[in-house]
């Protein structure tokens, strides 16, 4: 059972650009019904953002953790599950702890 949600959600998707003509990396991760997005755009020591995935387009991205002018964001931590009211970001940094 634990593919179908993933499966469910191929389902429903359709494809849409996250970025284009743009010199930036983005990575996403799709949890249910929101997308994460770890990107270099406007942040060039990396931020993480989050957006629903049926509007992943840049002017639709909510950001979680902004970029640190004293640290990179290598990676981060989506913690989730029935102990959590709601998922929550974590980074290996002090202080990036950010409600989703």
């Amino acid at each position: 059972m634990a593919g179908r949600p993933v499966r469910e959600h191929a389902r429903r998707a359709r494809a849409a650009p996250l970025q284009q003509g743009v010199d930036a990396l983005t990575y996403a991760e799709f949890r249910g019904d929101r997308v994460y997005l770890q990107t270099n755009r406007d942040a060039p020591r990396w931020r993480l953002c989050v957006a629903d995935p049926a509007e992943p387009a840049y002017e639709n991205w909510r950001e979680l953790i902004p970029e640190d002018p004293g640290a990179v964001l290598e990676d981060y931590v989506v913690l989730d599950g029935p102990r959590w009211r709601r998922p929550c970001c974590w980074s290996p940094r002090p202080g990036t702890r950010s409600a989703s």
